[in-house]
Parts: structure tokens; C-alpha cells; sequence
């Protein structure tokens, strides 16, 4: 067997691993290009003609996709080659789930790798691999893999730990770029809800734990007549006739209490002192467990006043809302039939309200969880939830986090996947 880092080479391979490093960290930020430098330069370092970058796929079929290769010399284009079903490989991809680097000395016997001995190994002459799972979470979203041309190789430890940390690396790569594109979805997400919350007609509002208003859409200051700066300075104590700030205090102490009060009404004042009579939803703002604000969804109902046009009912705009986030969200009744789902949960799950049951996209330990935090009472979150889809199949396991729920004397259950990703409609 050829061990082709000998003694005191052990310097040069950390060398060209720190080398490495500094020229990813430089290489162009396009996929195809970043994953052309990687497959290039492990093939420099490791002395080997041939290297792969795949990406674990789930669907439509299960199996690794190639990202990027270097075959003998020159970059790979994606073709027949490009994809591992996982049924055609069960062995190979049973070693890789197991998150540890496949170390085959003689890949022509290791019953890891000899699966692919007739259609891979003997028409490319490989002789030796060694695969380094990429992982997120502990859980395979790809693999590093190493191509020895000849006979059988040795893999010394300082080249199988070098491939490791390339894996650790992608790895911290894919969540760096994943941060980055959540945040630029969420800054146009955040940029839709006020062009939404903008042209509403109802007056809509939301306030900190202390009353300060820290927003109100258009209708909002043209009903109430308020200039902006004036707006920074009001709290909605001041808002409200003297004779009401009790029952408002009532009613914040309810909401931040986790409540949500529907049909609400009271007597605005606005700019000139005229009263303006509003009714609507008071709604808790959650961050974890905690009630961090209050959102108002009202209406003017002064005759007298130049009203909106009345939703069509007092959260109207608060499902539309809940309907258009980019958050799976589900509502249930007491007996776990879907009331409400909302354009993510559909497009994630394939279920519809009025058509599917908890039970359809839960599997049987995340329901019982969820059932028994239902039956309990109050806001919580719980620990990963399994999901999967209506038809049976399980999304990429990234998907399944914590869920948030709200219940009502038993009545309706709010579960809310957050930061589970969707696909695009």
C-alpha cells in the first residue's frame, strides 16, 4: 500500500490546509466558481485526481447531487454522473449517515464502497477513497469525496483530519450564505408588511409594554391627524378618553398576559379633540415566551368621521397577515382538525384547512407533544417536531424546529414551525 504522506510531510499538508483556507476565503462567492476552487485545490493538496462536492437531495428522489468535480485534471460538467440514488447505493449512504469520514483503503472490498466497484470503481481505475461527510446539526447535508486512481492507498490521519475540516468549513459556509439570504428575505418581508400594513383601511398600530407607540399605518394619521414627530411622543394612554385609560390598562395587562381581545371598543381622540370611535382585534406580540407588544387592528365607526372602508372582519387584516408570513402556520380545534393554514404551511406540508388533521403531518411522538402542551394550556415552545408532508414523505430534516403554541381552554391550538424553511410558490 502507497502511503503517500510520509514522515515530515505532515508540515507541508498543514501547509497547503492553511493555504487552502486563505484562497476559499478569497474565492468568488458564486456557487459555481467557490465550488470549482475547492474540488481544485483538495485535488492539489491530496496529491489525487479526482475529487467531488455533492449535496444530499430529498426530493424528488433521495440521493447526493454533485456540486462541483475534478476529474483528471479539468473541471467536471455535470452529467450522467451527477447523481447517487440512495436505493442504488444503500451500504455507502448507511456509513455516511453515520456523520464519521469513510476511510477505504482498498475501496474495491470495503463493503462501504464496493457497491460501486463494476460501474465506477474498475472503469475509472479507482483503487482508494476517502469521503468526509459535510454536516448541519448532526445531521448529512453532503460529502467531500476523494478519488485515488491506482491501486490500493494508506490514507494517512493528517489527510483524512485535513478533509474533515474542508467538510466543517462548507458546512460553516452554507449557514453563513443561509444567515445572510434569510436576512435580506426578511428585510423584504418586512418591507411588504408595511406596504401592506400602509394601504389597509383599517387604523392599525402597535405599542411597547409601556403604551409607546412604535407604529401607525396612513390611515392610522390621516383619521387621527397626528404628524409623525407627534406620533414619537404619544403613548396610547393619551390617546383614549380620561374615563377609558382604566379599561385600556385592563386591557394591556390582558394582552400582555398572552390574550388576544377581538371586538374591542373605545374613543380615540384625535389632533383637533374631536372623538373618533373605533372598535377591533388587540393582539400579543411574542418573541419566545415572552409578550414583547401589543398590535391594534381597528376601525372608525363614528359616522361623523370620514371612515375606512370596514374589513370584512375585525382581524381581516391580521389572517391576511398571518396568511402571507414566511413561517409554516397551522390552527387547530380541540379535536386536531385543521381550521386554518397558511400559504407556507401549504406549500411545506400539502395540507389544507378543513381537509387534513394534526395527526397527517405530525408523526405520532411530535403529536402527542403537541396534543398534551395543547391540553396543558397557555404559550409555550417545544423541542424539535418531526414533520412530513401529506403524502407521507418527510421533508429535509433542517425543516422540523421549535414550535410555538397557544391554547385556549382547550379550544384552538396555534402551531407555528418558526424558521422552517419553505419552498418558493
Amino acid at each position: 500500500m502507497a502511503a503517500p504522506t510520509r514522515a515530515g510531510e505532515t508540515d507541508v499538508v498543514l501547509d497547503r490546509y492553511l493555504e487552502l483556507i486563505g484562497r476559499l476565503r478569497a474565492a468568488p462567492p458564486e456557487p459555481a466558481a467557490f465550488g470549482a476552487t475547492v474540488v481544485r485545490q483538495v485535488a492539489t493538496v491530496l496529491r489525487v485526481a479526482r475529487v467531488g462536492w455533492w449535496r444530499m437531495r430529498h426530493h424528488p428522489e433521495a440521493g447526493l447531487a454533485l456540486e462541483a468535480g475534478w476529474w483528471d485534471g479539468q473541471a467536471q460538467p455535470l452529467g450522467t454522473e451527477s447523481f447517487l440514488p440512495r436505493h442504488t447505493f444503500p451500504r455507502y449512504f448507511e456509513a455516511l449517515d453515520l456523520g464519521l469520514p469513510i476511510r477505504a483503503v482498498d475501496a474495491t472490498t470495503d463493503p462501504r464502497t464496493n457497491e460501486f466497484l463494476d460501474i465506477y470503481l474498475k472503469p475509472k481505475g479507482i483503487g482508494a477513497m476517502l469521503d468526509a461527510p459535510v454536516l448541519r446539526g448532526g445531521v448529512v447535508t453532503g460529502v467531500v469525496c476523494v478519488e485515488h486512481v491506482g491501486g490500493a492507498r494508506d490514507w494517512a490521519d493528517d489527510e483524512t483530519q485535513f478533509l474533515n475540516s474542508l467538510a466543517g468549513l462548507l458546512a460553516q459556509r452554507d449557514a453563513e450564505r443561509e444567515s445572510e439570504s434569510t436576512f435580506e428575505r426578511l428585510k423584504e418581508s418586512e418591507q411588504r408588511f408595511r406596504e401592506l400594513f400602509d394601504s389597509s383601511p383599517d387604523l392599525l398600530q402597535s405599542s411597547d409594554p409601556g403604551g409607546r407607540l412604535q407604529y401607525v399605518n396612513h390611515t392610522w394619521r390621516r383619521t387621527l391627524g397626528y404628524s409623525d414627530p407627534e406620533v414619537e411622543r404619544l403613548t396610547v394612554w393619551g390617546l383614549v378618553l380620561p374615563e377609558q385609560r382604566t379599561r385600556l390598562q385592563d386591557l394591556y395587562t390582558q394582552v400582555f398576559a398572552g390574550r388576544t381581545l377581538p371586538n374591542v371598543r373605545f374613543d380615540f381622540l384625535a389632533r383637533d379633540g374631536h372623538r373618533v370611535p373605533v372598535e377591533g382585534g388587540f393582539v400579543p406580540v411574542l418573541r419566545g415566551m415572552r409578550v414583547v407588544g401589543c398590535h391594534a387592528f381597528l376601525r372608525a365607526v363614528a359616522p361623523t368621521v370620514e371612515a375606512p372602508v370596514a374589513s370584512a372582519s375585525d382581524c381581516s387584516v391580521l389572517w391576511l397577515c398571518l396568511d402571507s408570513l414566511p413561517e409554516a402556520l397551522l390552527v387547530v380545534d380541540g379535536s386536531f382538525e385543521l381550521r386554518f393554514v397558511n400559504q407556507a404551511a401549504n406549500r411545506l406540508l400539502g395540507v389544507q384547512a378543513g381537509s387534513h388533521n394534526l395527526r397527517d403531518v405530525a408523526d405520532p411522538l411530535s403529536f402527542q407533544r403537541i396534543a398534551a402542551a395543547a391540553t396543558a394550556g397557555g404559550s409555550r415552545e417545544l423541542a424539535a417536531c418531526r414533520l412530513r408532508h401529506a403524502d407521507g414523505s418527510y421533508p429535509p430534516a433542517d425543516v422540523a424546529l421549535s414550535s410555538t403554541l397557544a391554547a385556549e381552554g382547550g379550544r384552538l391550538t396555534t402551531v407555528r414551525f418558526t424558521g422552517a424553511r419553505t419552498p418558493s410558490p
